[in-house]
């Protein structure tokens, strides 16, 4: 997914702006709120990184990857 690999570069000002451009499209994809989410928690902003990834997961139930960073936001792990 673009949002990804926008992070992966360092870009986060635009990975965040093309999840968001996702999920104005569909709001309730998870790759992107998941993404999103991730991006939120690395800027310590826990409690809108939590309430997406909790959206990510009732999307995509027992997905992984938001599992893992639902995880992290939930004991404050970078």
């Amino acid at each position: 997914n673009y949002c990804y690999e926008l992070f992966l570069a360092g870009r986060d000002g635009e990975a965040q702006a093309q999840c968001r451009a996702a999920l104005a499209i569909d709001a309730d994809d998870p790759n992107a709120l998941n993404n999103l989410g991730r991006a939120l928690m690395l800027q310590g902003r826990n409690a809108e990184a939590r309430a997406l990834l909790k959206r990510a997961l009732k999307a995509s139930p027992g997905n992984p990857a938001i599992l893992f960073n639902l995880s992290r936001v939930r004991t404050g792990s970078p």
